[in-house]
């Protein structure tokens, strides 16, 4: 996606998708709060980056990459097979509506990811 380091392009595909939910597992888990920090604020980065268009294609959706300088689509032409409004539902979207909907679930989660996280320990620690 960058073509040298600076660009202000925020990659969807590969890695700024996982986020979301690998902040809420790790708040989950430790309880610590400055992952519930970082979740809330990469979840509030997320919906304003979100597209709103009358095309119900896109709407809602992610593209793969964002110029977040500017926040509109990025596209690249070293993206050999991806335009710039290519979206990739499993990857991008998926990864990010999974990761945003935990939030909402937090107390009902929790519970058992402490049980898992108590149980490995034991199981580490006999």
């Amino acid at each position: 996606m960058l073509s040298s380091n600076g660009d202000p392009v925020a990659d969807l595909l590969y890695s700024l998708n996982w986020l979301p939910m690998g902040f809420a597992q790790a708040y989950l888990i430790t309880g610590d709060e400055a992952f519930l920090e970082r979740y809330q604020r990469v979840c509030e980065f997320l919906v304003r980056a979100q597209i709103h268009s009358e095309n119900p294609a896109i709407h809602g959706a992610w593209t793969r990459g964002l110029d977040m300088d500017i926040m509109e689509v990025f596209g690249s032409n070293s993206g050999v097979g991806w335009g710039p409004w290519a979206i990739e539902s499993g990857w991008t979207v998926a990864k990010i509506a999974a990761g945003l909907m935990m939030g909402p679930l937090f107390e009902r989660l929790k519970p058992f990811y402490r049980q898992s996280y108590i149980a490995n320990e034991t199981h580490r620690n006999p």
